[in-house]
């Protein structure tokens, strides 16, 4: 434990894996894989005092955990995906945006790149002990891009409803106009 951390630094194990890439991909498929997983099975959350067998799991508030489990074999694309489309969607915009809107999406810029780096120290440097738990804060920034990414959405089509909306009152009203003159 510490009398290796002590003697192989993060440079070292860099150095690993950049000379064996094959190994990073593994080792990133392995997290990908058990940390889809936001409760870890070895730990119980029930009390033994009430009768519950040992490492008894409670099933309330479960469900978005289970949905992740339950994603897991595609965790591997859909991570980077997510957190690809909300850095390019962010790009993409930044121009258009009012300073609110480009704060916004610096923001979330900011929180794509400390989900990676928060993925890939634990992937890298805690990829043998305790992972599953290690990764409970990348669990919280994905869940916050991608409730970002659905207020986003909703307030994109939103503008663009209510755009369309106007447009059309508009284009009644100067047709009223013009049949009243």
């Amino acid at each position: 434990g510490r009398e290796l951390d002590a003697r192989v630094g993060y440079v070292p194990l860099a150095r690993i894996y950049l000379a064996d890439p094959g190994r990073a991909v593994a080792v990133l498929r392995r997290a990908a894989w058990k940390g889809a997983r936001m409760r870890p099975p070895f730990f119980g959350d029930l009390a033994k005092e009430a009768g519950r067998p040992e490492r008894a799991q409670s099933r309330r508030f479960a469900l978005w955990s289970d949905f992740k489990f339950l994603i897991r074999p595609w965790t591997v694309w859909i991570w980077p995906g997510l957190l690809l489309a909300c850095a390019a969607a962010s790009l993409a915009t930044w121009r258009r945006a009012s300073p609110r809107g480009r704060l916004a999406r610096a923001g979330l810029l900011t929180l794509c790149g400390m989900a990676v780096l928060e993925f890939a120290i634990c992937a890298f440097a805690d990829a043998h002990y305790e992972l599953v738990r290690h990764l409970y804060v990348f669990h919280a920034m994905i869940d916050l891009v991608l409730i970002a990414g659905i207020v986003w959405a909703v307030q994109v089509l939103a503008q663009a409803r209510g755009g369309a909306a106007r447009r059309a009152s508009c284009d009644s009203f100067s047709a009223s106009v013009e049949r009243a003159s």
